[in-house]
């Protein structure tokens, strides 16, 4: 699996998350559809969740040495966490072998994994109008 980590540098360990819905997106900021509706859909479906418990973790497929800090500052801005490669890739071509160990290779930009409260896969929802269209129809069903 290639190495992620949290833009504050600590590693990100999928256990903090154990107990209540999470969906993992897959983005960047090069990734028109990602921009256009991949990322709304997900900060949409984490504004409409929050408070019933939805978590979100964004993983960015920028580079990290160009653009941690400004990763850094979208963090905070949406109270959302935000992981990066630990290493830069060798241009955009790599991210199509991006591994992300149990949830396979990520071959698509944007891509959301829905885990339910178990940590089981539920849905991996690829390309932005897909997202878009059926984010919160897989989101829906576990905040019950």
């Amino acid at each position: 699996m290639e190495q992620v980590e949290l833009v504050n540098g600590q590693p990100v360990d999928l256990n903090q998350y154990a107990g209540k819905p999470l969906v993992i997106y897959f983005g960047a900021d090069w990734c028109a559809p990602c921009v256009a509706n991949g990322r709304p859909a997900v900060i949409d479906a984490f504004n409409k969740y929050q408070a019933r418990g939805l978590q979100v973790l964004f993983v960015d497929l920028d580079d990290p040495f160009k653009f941690r800090g400004k990763k850094i500052n979208e963090s905070r801005e949406l109270g959302l966490p935000i992981a990066m490669r630990a290493a830069p890739a060798a241009g955009r071509e790599k991210m199509r072998q991006f591994d992300f160990g149990t949830f396979g290779r990520i071959q698509v930009v944007p891509t959301a994994i829905v885990l339910n409260r178990e940590g089981k896969v539920v849905a991996k929802i690829e390309q932005g109008t897909r997202l878009r269209d059926e984010l919160d129809g897989a989101v829906a069903p576990l905040m019950r």
